[in-house]
């Protein structure tokens, strides 16, 4: 088993064979065993007649690292330099899932002082006399013959009031032919619903129309119809 394990981290395996090396680890790792619980370190071994079943390796330190994890069966000699490893036999190593990588802590990342920036000198910005703005002359302004300039006149309106009242079930306000529009409003007082055509007023209610036509009101007796007219 090879596996990079960060402080904490647990990962599991499956073990045929009679020892169980600990290549390399951050610093202590615990193995469990169906035989037991170990607290090794780099370099130490479990020997057993029969290690075989599920083995479970936790990384105790407060550090990440390669945990690596030599088993099988026969003897085993650790390497020494210049020395090739040599193993009786291995067997084939399942490895069940693996669990969700876990971080408890990140180590702090410290960052040695940054030197200060200096700057020697700003120079100075230096603006010279702005030139005045002298326009010479205007060219003249040619009409020529037949030429017309469109002129837009604007015509101020004003407000003409009326109060309409329901005669036999009736009333009407003439047309007007310089009229923009027309607000008409029942009277608050009113009892019925005044009919504008098929429009229904309630009392109170009231409604803008942009129209020059006539209006032709219907409903009760004696109710009132406001008329405000924007005329031109």
């Amino acid at each position: 088993m090879n596996q990079y394990l960060q402080p904490s981290q647990r990962v599991e395996f499956h073990l045929i064979g009679e020892f169980l090396h600990v290549e390399a680890c951050p610093d202590v790792v615990l193995i469990e065993t169906m035989r037991g619980q170990y607290r090794l370190k780099q370099g130490a071994q479990i020997r057993a007649e029969n290690l075989s079943g599920k083995v479970t390796v936790t990384n105790l330190s407060d550090k990440a690292g390669a945990v690596e994890i030599v088993s099988g069966s026969g003897s085993y000699s650790p390497p020494t330099e210049g020395r090739a490893v040599r193993v009786s036999q291995m067997p084939a190593v399942e490895v069940s899932q693996m669990p969700a990588v876990q971080v408890s802590q990140v180590p702090a990342i410290e960052v040695s002082q940054m030197p200060a920036v200096q700057v020697s000198q700003i120079p100075a910005l230096e603006v010279s006399q702005m030139p005045a703005v002298q326009v010479s002359h205007l060219p003249a302004v040619e009409m020529k013959a037949g030429q017309v300039i469109p002129v837009t006149t604007v015509t101020a309106e004003r407000l003409i009031t009326n109060v309409l009242t329901l005669v036999d079930g009736k009333a009407i306000q003439a047309s007007r032919s310089a009229r923009s529009q027309v607000m008409v409003k029942a009277a608050k007082e009113n009892k019925g619903i005044v009919l504008l055509g098929s429009y229904e007023l309630e009392a109170s209610e009231k409604i803008t129309l942009p129209t020059t036509a006539a209006l032709s009101f219907t409903g009760v007796d004696g109710d009132k119809i406001q008329l405000i007219e924007m005329v031109k």
